[in-house]
C-alpha cells in the first residue's frame, strides 16, 4: 500500500479506497473540498483528526518498510480491515448510518488513537525475535431487540507472528501461534455477541516460548462480559508444547497443589469459593495456567474459577525455590532460561 501525503488529511483518502477496495491507495487523488461521504467530511473538518491519521499513514509505513516480505502483504491486510471496520463499527447501526455526527466523530478519534498506538508498539522485541500483530476486523448490527443499547456488535481476533533471529526457530514459533489460532474466529458473523481473540507472545528463548491467549467475549443481553485467559508453552528444540511431566517429577502433584492452596487462601481468605485443595488441583497442573518467572511459577485463575467474578482472574506465585526438588531436569532447564 503507498501513501502521497496532501494537505488536509490523508485518513480519508484511505478509508475511501478501503471501502472501494482499492488495491493501491493515492490520497493525493482526494480533494475535501469535494467531501461528500460522512468519513470524507469527519477528517476533513476535524483537524485533531487529520493529523492522528497522518500520524498513522507514517506509522503504517515504517512498520511496513522494516517487514520482511513475506510478512508485509499480512500487515497490509490487517491495515485494509481496520479501514473497512472504523466506519461500520463508529456508525449507529453498523450499516454505516451516522446518527450524531459528533458521537461518530469521537468514535473514529478513538479507533484512530487505539490503531495508532498499536502499530507504534509493533514490532515488539521477544527474546531473539521481533513480533507484530496479523489483524482481522468486523462490524455489524446485532440483533440486540433494543437496539438503542446495543446497535452493534464487534468481532476482532489478532495474532502474533515472529521474523528475525535464527530462521528455523521463527518458522517453527509461527506454525505454533497459528495452530493455536486456527480454530478461533471470534465469532465471526454472529450478531448475537461480541467478541476478540488476542494471541501475544510473552516470552522466547532457547529453550521455551509462551503466549498467552485472550478471549473476550459479551453477549447481547448480558449483564457482563467474559474475559479469558490461557497460556501456551513451546519447546523451541522440538516445536511440541509443553506439559506437566515435562517440567515436574511425577509426585510433585500434591505438593504443587497445596503450595498453591495456601497462597491462595493467604491472598483471597473468605473470599476463595473452593472449599479443598482438591478442587484445584486440575487447574494447577494445567500448563495453560502457568507463566515461567524469574522468581517462580505464577498461577493465574479465570474469573468464576476460585473466586467471584466481582473479584476478576486471580494469580499467585510459587517460588522455584519451594519447587527446586520437585522439579525435572527439564524443568530445570526452563527454570534457568525463565531467569
Amino acid at each position: 500500500m503507498r501513501y502521497l501525503v496532501f494537505d488536509r488529511g490523508l485518513g480519508a483518502g484511505m478509508l475511501i479506497a478501503a471501502l472501494a477496495a482499492v488495491s493501491t491507495v493515492h490520497a493525493a487523488s482526494f480533494d475535501c473540498a469535494k467531501a461528500t461521504k460522512p468519513v470524507e467530511k469527519v477528517i476533513c473538518t476535524t483537524p485533531s483528526l487529520s493529523q492522528a491519521d497522518e500520524t498513522l499513514a507514517q506509522d503504517y509505513r515504517r512498520l511496513m518498510e522494516g517487514l520482511p516480505p513475506a510478512l508485509k502483504p499480512i500487515l497490509q491486510k490487517g491495515q485494509r480491515s481496520w479501514l473497512a471496520y472504523v466506519p461500520l463499527y463508529c456508525s449507529s447501526d453498523g450499516r454505516g448510518t451516522i446518527g450524531k455526527p459528533a458521537d461518530f466523530a469521537q468514535c473514529v478519534t478513538q479507533e484512530y488513537a487505539q490503531r495508532v498506538r498499536s502499530l507504534q508498539n509493533q514490532p515488539a522485541r521477544i527474546g531473539p525475535f521481533s513480533a507484530i500483530q496479523a489483524d482481522e476486523f468486523q462490524a455489524m448490527p446485532s440483533s440486540s431487540k433494543e437496539p438503542d443499547f446495543f446497535p452493534i456488535v464487534s468481532h476482532t481476533k489478532s495474532v502474533a507472528m515472529v521474523f528475525g533471529g535464527e530462521e528455523q526457530q521463527a518458522a517453527r514459533v509461527n506454525e505454533w501461534l497459528q495452530m493455536i489460532a486456527t480454530n478461533e474466529k471470534a465469532n465471526w458473523n454472529d450478531p448475537d455477541t461480541s467478541a476478540s481473540f488476542t494471541l501475544t507472545l510473552m516470552k522466547a528463548n532457547t529453550v521455551f516460548a509462551s503466549a498467552v491467549a485472550n478471549t473476550d467475549i459479551f453477549g447481547v443481553g448480558a449483564a457482563h462480559p467474559l474475559s479469558l485467559s490461557k497460556m501456551h508453552h513451546l519447546f523451541m528444540k522440538t516445536g511440541k508444547p509443553i506439559q506437566w511431566r515435562d517440567v515436574f517429577q511425577p509426585d510433585a502433584r500434591a505438593k504443587l497443589t497445596q503450595l498453591a492452596w495456601t497462597a491462595l487462601k493467604k491472598k483471597l481468605g473468605s473470599d476463595l469459593m473452593v472449599e479443598k485443595p482438591i478442587a484445584i488441583a486440575k487447574l494447577v497442573e494445567d500448563p495453560g495456567h502457568w507463566q515461567f518467572g524469574a522468581q517462580g511459577l505464577t498461577i493465574q485463575f479465570n474469573v468464576y474459577e476460585v473466586a467471584a467474578y466481582v473479584m476478576g482472574p486471580q494469580e499467585i506465585m510459587v517460588p522455584w525455590s519451594a519447587l527446586k526438588d520437585s522439579l525435572s531436569p527439564t524443568g530445570l532447564a526452563i527454570v534457568e532460561a525463565a531467569r
